[in-house]
């Protein structure tokens, strides 16, 4: 959703009075975007106030290469099903809306902690035409940096036999 600012402006150039208008359309704070900076904080629309019906926002945690995103919810109040299939946040491992699914959430219990296993997440908030509640709030961060090795393991296992006569 959209807020519109309209301005006008009259102008008179020899002896014609010119009416000019001019429409901006202020984006949706809250809704969605991509997050490059080391930390930050992702909200729902409207935040802490209840979001609009018919919403669907993404968001996009982008860390450098060889960093982990973690991401923690400090509050979620979203309407409540089973299934979580009116309004919902669904967070994926990955850049992509086809990456793996960490887990889609509902209600006001918060989810565990997340870590990403790239650096990446892509969350989705959800909305339906009917219930609508605060929504939520998350933070992220930097979680690890990751170190890719490779280890051999060798194992010697030794089988000694013994006899013993009597």
């Amino acid at each position: 959703m959209f807020r519109v600012l309209e301005l006008y402006s009259a102008v008179q150039v020899f002896g014609s009075l010119y009416l000019m208008f001019f429409i901006f359309f202020l984006g949706d704070p809250g809704c969605g975007g991509t997050f490059t900076d080391s930390e930050g904080i992702l909200i729902s629309p409207n935040w802490p106030n209840n979001y609009a019906h018919n919403r669907q926002c993404i968001y996009l945690i982008r860390l450098p290469p060889d960093e982990q995103v973690a991401l923690n919810f400090t509050n979620l109040e979203l309407e409540n099903h089973s299934d979580c299939s009116f309004d919902y946040v669904e967070v994926r491992d990955g850049r992509m809306e086809t990456d793996p699914l960490i887990g889609k959430y509902c209600g006001s219990t918060l989810p565990a902690p997340i870590r990403s296993s790239s650096n990446s997440l892509w969350i989705r908030f959800k909305s339906d035409s009917s219930v609508s509640r605060a929504g939520f709030r998350a933070a992220y961060s930097v979680g690890e940096v990751l170190y890719i090795t490779k280890r051999v393991v060798f194992c010697v296992v030794w089988i000694l036999t013994i006899t013993i006569e009597t």
